[in-house]
């Protein structure tokens, strides 16, 4: 009766196991199939619809009158005089993918050197009082 008992026990594990989903050791072909097919449709989706002048962080694509290439330039001492916001167009028209920061004369900064940031430093009327220089 005990050795009946457990057979069905066995039994009833199995076909249990065997019913659920990712315990089959071969699975359904026309499911790997359909799952393929699947999943590269979705990757070709993906690809078909990616733009690469959206690929910024969202921002609109450049104008076409923008240098193609960056310049090397580490300090604008041109700008010196000018107002902040002139100061900043002008150094993104040099290099657009430079970060401009216009902060007041005296303002607490970090000390850490970044080639692509640039801190043009203004007065109370507004206008650039030291040499804007990337750092």
């Amino acid at each position: 009766d005990l050795t009946e008992r457990r057979t069905l026990d066995t039994n009833q594990y199995r076909d249990t196991h065997r019913a659920m989903p990712g315990h089959s050791k071969r699975c359904n072909p026309i499911v790997q199939t359909t799952t393929f097919f699947i999943l590269l449709a979705l990757l070709l989706v993906s690809v078909v619809a990616f733009d690469p002048k959206k690929s910024d962080g969202g921002e609109a694509a450049k104008s076409c009158d923008e240098p193609a290439m960056p310049t090397n330039k580490e300090e604008w001492p041109e700008l010196t005089g000018k107002t902040g916001e002139d100061a900043k167009a002008a150094i993104l028209k040099d290099d657009s993918k430079l970060q401009v920061d216009v902060l007041p004369e005296g303002s607490m900064v970090t000390m850490d050197y970044r080639l692509d940031r640039v801190r043009v430093f203004v007065g109370d009327d507004g206008k650039v009082v030291r040499a804007p220089r990337k750092g």
